[in-house]
């Protein structure tokens, strides 16, 4: 059972009942990221990411949500996108208040001293070198530069020491200002996720919600284009990549686009494939863009060097024909699940 609903003050919830579970869950989303950085601070929308896991004014040191969620058996995570930012921990039911309560303190009340901000942009240049070589971060690099009607979509997205640079004080105070431009009630969506009735989900979601500062959204528009193609060496991985930019309201059917593109069933896309020796597998990804496109990705691991790409790309086309075509209702099956 699951619940969707926007309050005054213009946080959005999502509310989701799964009377057997063990588990629960909590994400909060900020409808800001890589795009929406400064252009002298490429990289920014990161580091606030990994700052906001070092400390908050009402959960210091240990009892933060990074120390306290393993010690209660569960998993946490982060991920910072285009133009969003999302942050989620999974517990043992009974411990999604506390939880909750830990992981909004972190958005709305962050602490950025100076060393331990000085400390994570190392820990960011870092991770930086090892995604350099990474074949997925270069993939999606190199796609996104052929659709650079916009400067901001080839800009650095890790961040790194260079960036940043050493001067702490200038870095805060560009971190601090981030921060307050776009962690803010009309960028932010709750969702929870558990056993917990829905009037006590309602509940707990309201309160955090109220502590989330009152602001008014900044539209995002990004001039990208399609239609060029690119080729990309990566030794020992053959792979061939359909990028589309679509209007962001067909998100809604991706999940269901993404189980009929893996389906084995005989007849499917995945079936013809193999058959043909042309992919081993395929996947889908999608981001959204601005407020009015979604970048949709599909990519395929060829079965081979060998492999025309252009074999593989008219057989997807003709799938999505096909596709197309079915009757209303055909798909019913698939929406069920």
């Amino acid at each position: 059972m699951t619940r969707t609903l926007r309050l005054e003050s213009g946080v959005t919830l999502t509310l989701i009942h799964q009377p057997h579970a063990a588990q629960a869950a909590a994400l909060w989303r900020v409808n800001a990221g890589s795009l929406h950085e400064p252009d002298a601070w490429p990289g920014l929308a990161h580091l606030l990411e990994h700052m906001l896991f070092r400390e908050s004014e009402g959960y210091p040191d240990d009892e933060r949500l990074m120390r306290w969620v393993p010690g209660q058996g569960g998993r946490l995570n982060a991920s910072t996108r285009l133009c969003q930012t999302a942050f989620f921990f999974e517990v043992p039911a009974q411990a999604l208040k506390p939880g909750l309560s830990r992981l909004t303190d972190m958005l709305v009340a962050p602490r950025f001293t100076p060393e331990p901000l000085m400390q994570e942009t190392q820990v960011i240049d870092a991770e930086y070198r090892l995604l350099t070589q990474d074949a997925a971060t270069r993939r999606e690099a190199a796609i996104l530069a052929t659709m650079a009607g916009d400067a901001r979509l080839t800009r650095l997205r890790i961040g790194h020491q260079a960036a940043f640079g050493d001067d702490a004080a200038r870095l805060r105070a560009a971190l601090t200002a981030f921060h307050q431009q776009h962690y803010h009630a009309a960028n932010l969506h709750l969702w929870l996720c558990g056993p917990q009735p829905l009037n006590e989900l309602d509940a707990l979601a309201r309160e955090a919600a109220a502590r989330i500062t009152p602001g008014v959204a900044q539209p995002l528009t990004v001039k990208a284009h399609s239609g060029q193609e690119c080729a990309l060496a990566q030794p020992g991985i053959t792979q061939l990549a359909l990028s589309f930019l679509l209007p962001v309201a067909v998100r809604p059917a991706l999940r269901l686009l993404a189980h009929t593109l893996r389906s084995e069933a005989p007849g499917g896309l995945m079936a013809a494939l193999r058959e043909q020796t042309l992919a081993d597998d395929a996947a889908l990804e999608a981001d959204a863009l601005d407020d009015a496109t979604l970048w949709l990705r599909v990519t395929f691991t060829l079965a081979g060097e060998a492999v025309d790409p252009a074999c593989v790309d008219a057989l997807f086309h003709r799938w999505l024909a096909a596709l197309a075509a079915l009757p209303e209702g055909a798909l019913t099956p698939l929406l069920r699940l």
